[in-house]
Protein backbone atom coordinates (compact mmCIF):
# COMPACT_ATOMS: atom_id res chain seq x y z
CA UNK A 1 0.00 0.00 0.00
CA UNK A 2 1.17 3.54 -0.82
CA UNK A 3 2.10 6.18 1.55
CA UNK A 4 -0.44 8.14 0.02
CA UNK A 5 -3.02 6.10 0.77
CA UNK A 6 -2.06 5.15 4.52
CA UNK A 7 -2.45 9.07 5.24
CA UNK A 8 -5.81 8.97 3.60
CA UNK A 9 -6.79 6.13 5.43
CA UNK A 10 -5.58 7.93 9.07
CA UNK A 11 -7.46 11.25 7.90
CA UNK A 12 -10.82 9.36 7.35
CA UNK A 13 -10.38 7.17 10.73
CA UNK A 14 -9.89 10.58 12.18
CA UNK A 15 -12.51 12.42 10.43
CA UNK A 16 -15.22 9.46 11.96
CA UNK A 17 -13.65 9.94 15.17
CA UNK A 18 -14.55 13.51 15.20
CA UNK A 19 -18.07 13.28 14.04
CA UNK A 20 -18.41 10.55 16.81
CA UNK A 21 -17.49 12.72 19.53
CA UNK A 22 -19.60 15.49 17.85
CA UNK A 23 -22.62 12.89 18.04
CA UNK A 24 -21.86 12.12 21.63
CA UNK A 25 -21.71 15.94 22.49
CA UNK A 26 -24.80 16.14 21.47
CA UNK A 27 -24.44 19.42 19.56
CA UNK A 28 -28.04 21.43 19.96
CA UNK A 29 -28.88 24.44 21.17
CA UNK A 30 -31.97 26.56 21.82
CA UNK A 31 -31.88 30.35 20.88
CA UNK A 32 -34.43 33.46 21.49
CA UNK A 33 -34.38 36.39 19.65
CA UNK A 34 -35.72 39.52 19.76
CA UNK A 35 -35.60 42.79 17.53
CA UNK A 36 -37.26 45.35 15.12
CA UNK A 37 -39.12 44.16 11.83
CA UNK A 38 -39.89 46.49 8.54
CA UNK A 39 -41.47 45.80 5.21
CA UNK A 40 -41.16 46.63 1.58
CA UNK A 41 -43.67 46.73 -1.04
CA UNK A 42 -45.91 48.73 -2.93
CA UNK A 43 -46.58 51.23 -0.46
CA UNK A 44 -43.00 51.26 1.32
CA UNK A 45 -39.95 51.63 0.11
CA UNK A 46 -37.27 53.74 -0.79
CA UNK A 47 -38.51 56.07 -3.27
CA UNK A 48 -35.88 58.62 -3.54
CA UNK A 49 -33.49 55.53 -4.70
CA UNK A 50 -32.00 52.17 -3.77
CA UNK A 51 -29.47 54.02 -1.40
CA UNK A 52 -30.51 51.33 1.51
CA UNK A 53 -32.36 49.80 3.65
CA UNK A 54 -32.19 52.76 6.40
CA UNK A 55 -34.14 55.39 3.67
CA UNK A 56 -37.25 53.42 4.09
CA UNK A 57 -39.23 56.13 4.90
CA UNK A 58 -42.86 54.87 5.17
CA UNK A 59 -42.59 51.26 7.17
CA UNK A 60 -42.15 52.42 10.78
CA UNK A 61 -39.85 49.62 12.67
CA UNK A 62 -42.36 46.81 14.59
CA UNK A 63 -41.19 44.43 17.59
CA UNK A 64 -40.24 40.65 16.65
CA UNK A 65 -39.68 37.76 18.79
CA UNK A 66 -38.48 34.51 17.91
CA UNK A 67 -37.60 31.45 19.41
CA UNK A 68 -35.11 28.53 17.55
CA UNK A 69 -33.65 25.01 17.81
CA UNK A 70 -30.35 24.39 16.22
CA UNK A 71 -28.33 21.42 15.65
CA UNK A 72 -24.65 21.39 14.22
CA UNK A 73 -23.85 18.62 12.54
CA UNK A 74 -20.59 19.88 11.66
CA UNK A 75 -18.54 22.59 13.51
CA UNK A 76 -19.00 25.41 10.78
CA UNK A 77 -22.69 24.36 9.46
CA UNK A 78 -25.97 24.27 11.56
CA UNK A 79 -29.38 23.46 10.79
CA UNK A 80 -31.90 25.84 12.63
CA UNK A 81 -35.92 25.58 12.98
CA UNK A 82 -37.51 28.91 14.10
CA UNK A 83 -40.55 29.98 15.15
CA UNK A 84 -41.16 33.85 14.64
CA UNK A 85 -44.15 36.58 15.83
CA UNK A 86 -44.21 40.28 14.32
CA UNK A 87 -45.80 42.44 12.40
CA UNK A 88 -45.21 45.28 9.21
CA UNK A 89 -46.69 48.49 8.64
CA UNK A 90 -46.53 51.45 6.54
CA UNK A 91 -48.54 54.49 5.47
CA UNK A 92 -47.89 57.02 2.31
CA UNK A 93 -48.65 59.69 4.91
CA UNK A 94 -45.13 59.62 6.50
CA UNK A 95 -43.74 60.51 3.36
CA UNK A 96 -42.32 64.29 3.29
CA UNK A 97 -42.93 65.55 -0.55
CA UNK A 98 -39.40 65.70 -0.69
CA UNK A 99 -40.03 64.47 -4.78
CA UNK A 100 -42.73 64.22 -7.42
CA UNK A 101 -43.12 60.61 -7.00
CA UNK A 102 -43.40 61.26 -3.04
CA UNK A 103 -46.07 63.77 -3.88
CA UNK A 104 -48.21 61.17 -5.81
CA UNK A 105 -47.24 59.07 -3.44
CA UNK A 106 -48.42 60.93 -0.17
CA UNK A 107 -51.87 61.38 -2.72
CA UNK A 108 -52.68 58.09 -2.76
CA UNK A 109 -52.39 57.79 0.96
CA UNK A 110 -52.83 53.98 1.32
CA UNK A 111 -51.75 52.11 4.52
CA UNK A 112 -51.88 48.77 6.07
CA UNK A 113 -50.86 47.02 8.94
CA UNK A 114 -50.28 42.99 9.21
CA UNK A 115 -49.37 40.54 11.50
CA UNK A 116 -46.86 37.91 10.74
CA UNK A 117 -46.59 34.12 11.91
CA UNK A 118 -43.91 32.29 10.72
CA UNK A 119 -41.96 28.93 10.85
CA UNK A 120 -39.00 28.70 8.61
CA UNK A 121 -35.80 26.24 8.38
CA UNK A 122 -32.78 27.85 8.35
CA UNK A 123 -28.74 27.00 7.34
CA UNK A 124 -25.85 29.15 8.84
CA UNK A 125 -22.46 28.95 7.42
CA UNK A 126 -19.93 30.22 9.98
CA UNK A 127 -16.64 30.46 8.05
CA UNK A 128 -14.66 30.76 10.50
CA UNK A 129 -15.10 27.74 11.78
CA UNK A 130 -13.26 25.33 9.06
CA UNK A 131 -10.62 25.75 11.32
CA UNK A 132 -8.72 25.87 14.37
CA UNK A 133 -7.20 29.20 15.75
CA UNK A 134 -4.63 29.94 18.72
CA UNK A 135 -6.35 33.88 18.33
CA UNK A 136 -8.82 34.00 21.39
CA UNK A 137 -10.79 37.19 19.80
CA UNK A 138 -11.28 35.12 16.58
CA UNK A 139 -12.92 32.05 18.59
CA UNK A 140 -15.12 34.30 20.43
CA UNK A 141 -16.21 36.68 17.48
CA UNK A 142 -17.55 34.72 14.04
CA UNK A 143 -19.55 36.32 11.45
CA UNK A 144 -21.81 33.78 9.71
CA UNK A 145 -24.55 33.36 6.70
CA UNK A 146 -27.62 32.76 6.63
CA UNK A 147 -29.97 30.98 4.19
CA UNK A 148 -33.56 29.47 4.27
CA UNK A 149 -36.94 29.14 3.45
CA UNK A 150 -40.19 29.88 5.22
CA UNK A 151 -43.70 29.57 5.63
CA UNK A 152 -45.62 32.35 7.17
CA UNK A 153 -49.14 33.95 7.90
CA UNK A 154 -50.40 37.52 7.23
CA UNK A 155 -53.86 39.66 7.50
CA UNK A 156 -53.52 43.15 6.04
CA UNK A 157 -55.67 45.78 7.66
CA UNK A 158 -56.74 49.38 7.12
CA UNK A 159 -57.97 52.07 9.29
CA UNK A 160 -61.65 53.04 8.76
CA UNK A 161 -62.74 56.33 9.52
CA UNK A 162 -66.77 55.73 10.49
CA UNK A 163 -68.81 58.24 9.98
CA UNK A 164 -71.49 56.72 12.00
CA UNK A 165 -69.70 55.62 15.11
CA UNK A 166 -65.83 54.68 16.09
CA UNK A 167 -63.58 54.65 13.74
CA UNK A 168 -60.97 51.16 13.72
CA UNK A 169 -58.53 48.42 12.37
CA UNK A 170 -60.61 46.13 9.47
CA UNK A 171 -59.77 43.49 7.48
CA UNK A 172 -58.67 44.41 3.73
CA UNK A 173 -58.96 41.11 1.97
CA UNK A 174 -63.22 40.81 2.40
CA UNK A 175 -63.25 44.01 0.70
CA UNK A 176 -61.84 43.02 -2.46
CA UNK A 177 -60.05 46.78 -2.95
CA UNK A 178 -58.56 45.91 -6.44
CA UNK A 179 -62.05 43.50 -7.39
CA UNK A 180 -60.75 40.63 -6.16
CA UNK A 181 -62.79 37.80 -6.78
CA UNK A 182 -65.39 39.91 -8.59
CA UNK A 183 -66.85 38.59 -11.99
CA UNK A 184 -66.38 42.42 -13.30
CA UNK A 185 -62.66 41.98 -12.67
CA UNK A 186 -61.49 38.35 -13.58
CA UNK A 187 -57.81 39.52 -14.11
CA UNK A 188 -57.75 39.99 -10.37
CA UNK A 189 -58.12 37.02 -8.29
CA UNK A 190 -58.36 36.38 -4.63
CA UNK A 191 -54.96 36.12 -2.87
CA UNK A 192 -54.17 33.74 -0.13
CA UNK A 193 -53.24 34.73 3.74
CA UNK A 194 -50.20 32.42 3.39
CA UNK A 195 -47.48 32.02 1.81
CA UNK A 196 -43.63 31.53 1.24
CA UNK A 197 -40.44 33.10 1.96
CA UNK A 198 -37.09 32.66 0.86
CA UNK A 199 -34.55 34.28 3.08
CA UNK A 200 -30.88 35.40 3.20
CA UNK A 201 -28.94 37.49 6.05
CA UNK A 202 -26.03 37.40 7.79
CA UNK A 203 -24.74 37.71 11.78
CA UNK A 204 -22.16 37.73 14.14
CA UNK A 205 -21.85 36.00 17.74
CA UNK A 206 -19.85 36.31 20.63
CA UNK A 207 -19.16 33.33 22.53
CA UNK A 208 -19.41 34.49 26.50
CA UNK A 209 -19.45 31.14 27.57
CA UNK A 210 -19.32 27.38 26.62
CA UNK A 211 -23.08 27.33 26.88
CA UNK A 212 -23.78 31.02 26.18
CA UNK A 213 -23.57 33.03 23.18
CA UNK A 214 -25.13 36.53 21.76
CA UNK A 215 -25.53 37.18 18.39
CA UNK A 216 -26.78 40.19 15.88
CA UNK A 217 -28.71 38.84 13.24
CA UNK A 218 -30.20 40.63 9.33
CA UNK A 219 -32.70 38.84 7.73
CA UNK A 220 -34.29 39.42 4.53
CA UNK A 221 -37.41 37.46 3.45
CA UNK A 222 -38.04 37.80 0.19
CA UNK A 223 -42.43 36.47 -0.24
CA UNK A 224 -43.79 35.14 -3.18
CA UNK A 225 -47.02 37.35 -2.72
CA UNK A 226 -47.79 40.67 -3.65
CA UNK A 227 -50.30 41.23 -1.50
CA UNK A 228 -48.95 41.62 2.17
CA UNK A 229 -50.29 45.07 1.89
CA UNK A 230 -53.61 44.31 -0.17
CA UNK A 231 -51.82 46.58 -2.89
CA UNK A 232 -50.70 45.12 -6.45
CA UNK A 233 -52.79 46.41 -9.54
CA UNK A 234 -55.18 49.10 -10.73
CA UNK A 235 -57.95 50.97 -9.02
CA UNK A 236 -62.10 49.56 -10.16
CA UNK A 237 -64.68 51.70 -10.40
CA UNK A 238 -66.89 52.53 -7.23
CA UNK A 239 -70.14 51.41 -8.82
CA UNK A 240 -68.44 47.34 -8.37
CA UNK A 241 -68.24 47.80 -4.52
CA UNK A 242 -71.93 48.83 -4.49
CA UNK A 243 -72.93 45.82 -7.29
CA UNK A 244 -70.86 43.08 -5.53
CA UNK A 245 -72.00 44.33 -1.76
CA UNK A 246 -75.10 45.85 -1.96
CA UNK A 247 -75.85 50.08 -2.97
CA UNK A 248 -75.23 51.82 0.48
CA UNK A 249 -74.14 49.32 2.79
CA UNK A 250 -71.33 49.46 5.22
CA UNK A 251 -68.67 46.73 3.32
CA UNK A 252 -69.60 49.13 0.09
CA UNK A 253 -68.51 52.24 2.01
CA UNK A 254 -66.15 51.14 3.77
CA UNK A 255 -64.67 49.76 0.51
CA UNK A 256 -64.92 52.68 -1.19
CA UNK A 257 -63.21 54.60 1.80
CA UNK A 258 -60.00 52.00 1.60
CA UNK A 259 -59.58 51.28 -2.07
CA UNK A 260 -59.32 54.70 -3.39
CA UNK A 261 -58.59 56.86 -0.27
CA UNK A 262 -58.20 60.23 -2.34
CA UNK A 263 -61.76 59.38 -4.11
CA UNK A 264 -62.79 59.68 -0.30
CA UNK A 265 -61.12 62.99 0.64
CA UNK A 266 -62.92 64.32 -2.44
CA UNK A 267 -66.34 63.67 -1.28
CA UNK A 268 -66.66 60.33 -3.32
CA UNK A 269 -65.36 61.90 -6.84
CA UNK A 270 -62.13 60.96 -8.59
CA UNK A 271 -59.32 62.58 -8.46
CA UNK A 272 -56.81 62.45 -11.54
CA UNK A 273 -54.20 59.75 -11.74
CA UNK A 274 -56.45 57.88 -9.52
CA UNK A 275 -59.05 56.73 -12.04
CA UNK A 276 -60.60 53.57 -12.51
CA UNK A 277 -57.88 51.81 -14.42
CA UNK A 278 -55.12 53.71 -13.43
CA UNK A 279 -52.17 51.47 -11.18
CA UNK A 280 -52.56 51.70 -7.74
CA UNK A 281 -49.71 49.59 -7.50
CA UNK A 282 -47.45 47.32 -9.40
CA UNK A 283 -47.63 43.55 -9.51
CA UNK A 284 -43.65 43.96 -11.07
CA UNK A 285 -42.15 42.46 -7.68
CA UNK A 286 -43.29 40.84 -4.60
CA UNK A 287 -43.39 42.41 -1.25
CA UNK A 288 -40.75 41.13 1.34
CA UNK A 289 -39.68 41.98 4.99
CA UNK A 290 -36.74 42.39 6.73
CA UNK A 291 -35.66 41.88 10.30
CA UNK A 292 -32.54 43.15 12.56
CA UNK A 293 -32.27 40.65 16.01
CA UNK A 294 -30.41 40.11 19.34
CA UNK A 295 -30.03 36.28 19.89
CA UNK A 296 -29.44 34.55 22.80
CA UNK A 297 -28.17 31.28 22.13
CA UNK A 298 -28.17 28.26 25.55
CA UNK A 299 -25.95 25.23 23.96
CA UNK A 300 -27.50 21.71 25.13
CA UNK A 301 -25.58 19.17 26.41
CA UNK A 302 -22.21 18.68 28.12
CA UNK A 303 -19.63 22.06 28.01
CA UNK A 304 -16.30 21.88 25.13
CA UNK A 305 -13.34 22.36 27.22
CA UNK A 306 -10.44 23.80 24.92
CA UNK A 307 -8.90 20.65 23.56
CA UNK A 308 -12.36 19.43 22.24
CA UNK A 309 -13.07 22.65 20.88
CA UNK A 310 -9.51 22.29 19.15
CA UNK A 311 -10.54 18.90 17.58
CA UNK A 312 -14.31 20.31 16.45
CA UNK A 313 -12.60 23.45 14.96
CA UNK A 314 -9.78 21.80 13.56
CA UNK A 315 -11.64 18.58 11.13
CA UNK A 316 -9.99 19.75 7.49
CA UNK A 317 -6.50 19.54 9.23
CA UNK A 318 -6.86 15.78 8.51
CA UNK A 319 -6.83 16.53 4.51
CA UNK A 320 -3.43 18.29 4.30
CA UNK A 321 -0.81 16.18 2.69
Amino acid sequence: MKMEDGKKIVALGLLLLVITQKLEAQQFEVGVSVGAMQYEGDIAGRVSGASGILQNKTSPASLLGSLDFGYSPLPFFQIRVSILTGSVQAADSLLKHATLKETNRKTRNLHFRSPIREASLLFAIHPFDFTYTELTWIRKFSPYLLLGAGFFEFNPMGWYQNPSGPDGWVALKPLRTEGQGMSAYPESPEYALRALNFQAGAGIRYQLSSKVTFALEILNRKTNTDYLDDVSGTYIDNDAFDAYFGAATKQAETAKQLANNPAFKNGGNYVNGFLPGSLRGSPASKDYYYGTSLRIVYRLGPAIDESMQRSRRGILHCFRF
